[in-house]
C-alpha cells in the first residue's frame, strides 16, 4: 500500500449511499400495498421506469402513499442481500453517509435513522434526509435513481456516481451502472486510491 493510499484510507473520505432499493428492499412491501389497493399483482420486472407508482390513478396513488406513510413502514424493510457486508467493507475505506429521500410521514425520518443504525451500525449524524442529493458533497454516490446520479455528477464532475441496478431501470441507459457489491467496492476503491 502506498503512503497516498494509507492516507486516503485513514482519513476515510465521505461516500454517499442511498437506502431504498440499494440497502433496503423498498419495492417488495410497496408492490404488496399497490396490489392490495388495485387488485393487480405487480413485480419489479413489470416496470421499465424507476417510478413504479406511475401506473396508479390519483386516488390509488393517494391510498398507496397513505399506507406507506403509516407508522412502521420505514422500519419493516429488509436489508437487500449482501448490503450489510458491503457497508462493513466500505466503512474500512471511507466514511459512509446515508443520503435518503424523505417521505411525507411523521415517523419516516426517525424510523429510517433507527433502521440504518440497527441494520448497518451507522449513527444518525451520518444519515442525511433530502431529495436534493446533488447538494450533498462526497467522493462517490451509489443510488438506484438515474436522475439522482446524473444531477449529483453534474455538481460533482470529478467524483464517482454509480447507478445501482434494479430490474425496473434495466432499459435506461446509464454510463456507470453497477450490478454487484464487489463491483461497487472496486470502483470506489479505485476512485479513492488511484
Amino acid at each position: 500500500m502506498s503512503v497516498y493510499q494509507w492516507i486516503m484510507i485513514t482519513e476515510r473520505e465521505p461516500v454517499l449511499v442511498d437506502v431504498d432499493e440499494v440497502l433496503g428492499d423498498f419495492q417488495t412491501p410497496a408492490l404488496k400495498i399497490m396490489s392490495q389497493v388495485t387488485g393487480q399483482r405487480y413485480q419489479p420486472g413489470d416496470f421499465t421506469t424507476w417510478d413504479i407508482f406511475g401506473v396508479l390513478s390519483k386516488p390509488e396513488l393517494d391510498e398507496v402513499f397513505k399506507r406507506i406513510g403509516c407508522d412502521g413502514f420505514a422500519s419493516c424493510l429488509e436489508p437487500t442481500p449482501g448490503s450489510q457486508d458491503f457497508i462493513r467493507e466500505l466503512s474500512k475505506m471511507a466514511k459512509v453517509y446515508i443520503v435518503t429521500s424523505p417521505f411525507p410521514s411523521r415517523t419516516w425520518a426517525s424510523e429510517r435513522t433507527k433502521w440504518v443504525k440497527d441494520h448497518f451500525d451507522i449513527p444518525g449524524k451520518q444519515v442525511i434526509h433530502t431529495a436534493a442529493k446533488y447538494l450533498v458533497r462526497g467522493r462517490a454516490l451509489l443510488d438506484d435513481k438515474p436522475e439522482h446520479t446524473e444531477n449529483w455528477l453534474k455538481n460533482n464532475p470529478k467524483e464517482l456516481a454509480m447507478l445501482w441496478h434494479i430490474p425496473n431501470t434495466r432499459t435506461i441507459e446509464h454510463p456507470n451502472r453497477v450490478k454487484t457489491w464487489d463491483e461497487a467496492l472496486s470502483q470506489i476503491e479505485k476512485h479513492l486510491c488511484p
